[in-house]
């Protein structure tokens, strides 16, 4: 076989592989970033993410990132993650997210 088309059939074969490890049904949590001042940023896409332990600590790393980029010092920031069913399932308020030791 020449060797581009063993490189054909394994780019085809990986196409194939993260398409059906893309379609999981894993639930996705949405991550709502919400200001002091009653600003709300939503998240269109969600995140897929095996269980809310997973989801709690991914919004823990977006607030992290988030505060050491600066301009998140002002009390009453808070990361809302929902479950896509207009429930929220946890309000992290950024002073709880990351203590810094």
């Amino acid at each position: 076989m020449p060797t581009h088309d063993k490189r054909a059939l394994g780019n085809n074969l990986f196409d194939h592989l993260r398409l059906a490890f893309s379609e999981t049904d894993m639930p996705r949590y949405y991550f709502v970033l919400r200001g002091p001042d009653g600003e709300v940023h939503d998240d269109q896409h969600g995140t897929e993410l095996p269980d809310r332990t997973q989801a709690l600590a991914y919004a823990k790393q977006i607030v992290s990132e988030l505060k050491e980029a600066g301009g998140y010092e002002e009390p009453g920031w808070a990361m809302g993650i929902g479950n896509g069913n207009d429930d929220e399932v946890v309000l992290l308020p950024f002073g709880n997210a990351c203590r810094r030791h």
